[in-house]
């Protein structure tokens, strides 16, 4: 009803003449209110149920997982008329439709994850709780090469405490070997809540 009367009220008149934006923003709306509609347990009642099974299975993101079916569908449109022009620009706008759902359904994360191995450990473990408030975790290893006992520090860190962490550990230790990785959601103390997750 809705898509029904905003096309009686404004005609198929596209609001600008330029394809490749109008691909971006509806995308990034339709990604939106998908990722709405998936995080309330719901369906649109299209692709995105097959998805849902397919990703339950298979073990991958539901918005990589709705770009794929989607994308199956827009192909075979070819079979009724070989245009590559609508496919491609199809593409540009599932591949946005599926980040944004997946931003939506599990949260725009700025944290980084950080393995570091250094003989300073007791130094960097005093800034980290002492300065920076955080808390992590060792963990013991053995080198490969010479194979000594080493402690490795696991810990969780924003952007702006990524940097200022980095800074002290070039400064007290610049042989320090320091691993970088994005991470994809944070459940537990000091960030998102487990029960806030689970609801």
């Amino acid at each position: 009803m809705f898509l029904d009367t905003i096309t009686a009220w404004w005609g198929v008149i596209p609001l600008v003449d330029d394809v490749l934006l109008s691909c971006i923003f509806g995308g990034i709306f339709i990604g939106f209110g998908l990722g709405l509609i998936l995080k309330a347990r719901a369906t649109s009642a299209g692709s995105d149920i097959l998805a849902m099974m397919v990703a339950k299975f298979a073990k991958t993101p539901l918005g990589q997982t709705v770009i794929y079916i989607d994308f199956l569908i827009v192909l075979s449109c070819l079979y009724i008329q070989l245009d590559w022009q609508i496919p491609l620009y199809s593409l540009v706008v599932l591949f946005i439709i599926g980040k944004v759902t997946d931003i939506t359904l599990q949260g725009s994360s700025y944290e980084k994850a950080l393995f570091i191995v250094s003989d300073q450990y007791e130094e960097i473990k005093n800034k980290v709780i002492g300065d920076m408030n955080r808390g992590g975790t060792f963990l013991k290893g053995t080198g490969m090469y010479d194979g000594s006992e080493k402690n490795m520090i696991f810990m969780v860190v924003n952007r702006r405490e990524l940097s200022m962490l980095q800074d002290y550990i070039h400064s007290i230790d610049p042989e320090a070997f320091v691993t970088v990785m994005e991470t994809n959601e944070i459940l537990g103390k000091g960030f998102k809540s487990l029960n806030d997750k689970s609801v």
